[in-house]
């Protein structure tokens, strides 16, 4: 939490400076209470009226130093969230390819979900606190000027005040953990089944699609009421507290005026002090323990994973070689590969059935899966050598089936690369999208493109990568056969391009343009 407050440090220094202004005019104004009080019964109409002035400015400087500080708080807490944001993504970044242990519908929540807990419920409580502190500390040095028995009632009824929400602080720790926990499933459990609401549809099975996705919420809701609950006893009991408190020391400040030790014009200002005393320290109990609580939140999210430095590999001249390459699963099956060379330039084309091991043989070139017995060679670099994240500028992966990012159809290829015209007009007419992009390339994708169109804009989108091998699997299966032979030969005659072609088909018109054809298949159970 402290490096999110360091790093805008010179703001937060700012905030707490606005803070103290905001505090001294509100103190300023209870105090000027008194002595307008004293000089009205002492028949000073000069005095009454000067001190009435003060009052006036002190409340217009409070309200200049509210907004100010209102926003500056506002904007430090937005910056701040955004910044543990900006750390998670590092985090799904890094480990991508190290072993991540999250899902992509997690990240989403915390992104999202937490992140309003933690902007609510942490920062914008934690300055709260702030605020709450300052204005007790300056309150109590104002009562002092009064009399020093006011003071030490008013630091014994301050205490009481403060640790009554206390009690509640780990019970309010666990329920916030639980919000986070079911919204994070509920989140998880909408877009999974709205992903696949298609099966539920023609399963005739939409009622149940609905009440699983109600039951998480419900739960959800529940969990949110429990907080709120927990919140409002705790914030209940600290106000009950403030009033015993008030009553008591208002008895105290009439004693004291009774005895003659006080004026009377006191009463007006201790009334506004103590009740600012005992509400800000209220607050600060209740903020103190609500902010301690959002930020146990951090804990759990994962961290950075840093890796000792590892050879990074910037381009493909030579040779891939895979040697005695297999992969055991949890269930002990175990996917074994022949021995494969392939040379820059080569043009393979992989078969196998269904589990043959074609999508793991994709996982472990791309560097997503890491688990494998056997070595991979890339000029002569071992794979275990080298940083995986270098291999995505090596491979690039036309997959079966296309994503678009609802953006524009220019971005969803380019992905903010900056990409020569000439040879992006001429990726465009290889993947024959120069066929329907016209007067569209600006436009965001709304879901208005066929499965073939989609396709092409995916293989658009890693062609422009300009990466030396490509992985096509099935890339080109949900084009017409035409389109699909007419993109497959024009690439396979690219002179230094290396492609492994994953495929459970292979068109005839094509066979004679690869060097290779490998089978793969051997699946041993133990």
């Amino acid at each position: 939490m402290l490096k999110y407050l360091w790093k805008f440090r010179t703001e937060n220094l700012l905030l707490f400076v606005i803070i103290i202004f905001w505090v001294v005019a509100n103190v300023m104004s209870s105090l000027s209470l008194t002595w307008m009080l004293d000089s009205l019964i002492n028949s000073e109409w000069d005095r009454f009226v000067f001190w009435g002035i003060i009052d006036i400015s002190c409340w217009a400087g409070y309200s200049i130093f509210q907004v100010w500080k209102d926003t500056l708080k506002e904007k430090l807490s937005q910056k701040e969230v955004n910044l543990i944001r900006n750390d998670l993504l590092d985090s799904l970044i890094a480990n991508s390819y190290v072993g991540n242990n999250y899902s992509k519908a997690e990240y989403n929540s915390w992104l999202i979900n937490d992140m309003t807990l933690l902007k609510d419920n942490g920062f914008t409580q934690l300055y709260d606190a702030i605020e709450s502190v300052m204005t007790v500390v300056f309150n109590a040095f104002a009562i002092i000027y009064f009399h020093w028995l006011l003071l030490t009632v008013s630091i014994l009824m301050t205490i009481f005040v403060y640790f009554v929400p206390k009690i509640f602080e780990g019970n309010i720790a666990n329920k916030t953990e639980k919000v986070s926990d079911a919204s994070s499933i509920a989140l998880n459990r909408t877009s999974d089944y709205l992903n696949g609401y298609e099966i539920f549809y023609h399963n005739n099975q939409t009622d149940y699609f609905k009440n699983r996705i109600l039951t998480d919420f419900t739960q959800m809701i529940k969990s949110k009421v429990s907080l709120t609950k927990s919140s409002s006893t705790a914030n209940s009991l600290s106000l009950m507290s403030s009033i015993i408190a008030q009553v008591i020391i208002f008895i105290v400040t009439g004693y004291l005026v009774m005895r003659g030790s006080i004026t009377t014009g006191v009463i007006f200002s201790i009334a506004n002090l103590t009740s600012s005393l005992f509400n800000y320290t209220r607050g600060a109990a209740y903020n103190i323990v609500t902010f301690k609580a959002t930020f146990k939140l951090l804990d759990k999210y994962p961290k950075k994973v840093e890796q000792e430095p590892l050879d990074v590999i910037e381009s493909f001249n030579h040779t891939l070689r895979l040697q005695n390459l297999h992969v055991i699963f949890d269930n002990n099956n175990t996917i074994v590969y022949p021995d494969i060379t392939i040379k820059k330039g080569q043009k393979v084309v992989v078969v196998g059935g269904s589990g043959s091991g074609k999508t793991t043989l994709i996982r472990v070139l791309t560097g997503e899966l890491t688990h494998y017995e056997g070595d991979i060679f890339i000029d002569n670099h071992n794979y275990k050598e080298l940083s995986l994240r270098g291999l995505q500028d090596i491979f690039a992966l036309i997959p079966q089936k296309a994503y678009l990012f609802k953006d524009t159809l220019l971005d969803n290829m380019t992905l903010g690369r900056s990409i020569d015209k000439d040879n992006f007009d001429e990726i465009l007419h290889l993947s024959r999208i120069d066929r329907f992009i016209k007067g569209r390339l600006n436009q965001e994708y709304k879901d208005d493109l066929s499965g073939g169109q989609q396709a092409r804009i995916s293989i658009a989108r890693e062609l422009l990568g300009d990466k030396p091998i490509i992985i096509m699997d099935e890339a080109v299966a949900n084009l017409d056969k035409k389109t699909a032979v007419d993109i497959e030969r024009e690439l396979l005659q690219i002179e230094n391009l290396t492609i492994i072609m994953i495929t459970h088909h292979l068109y005839d018109e094509n066979k004679e343009l690869f060097d290779q054809i490998i089978s793969i298949g051997d699946k041993h159970g133990s």
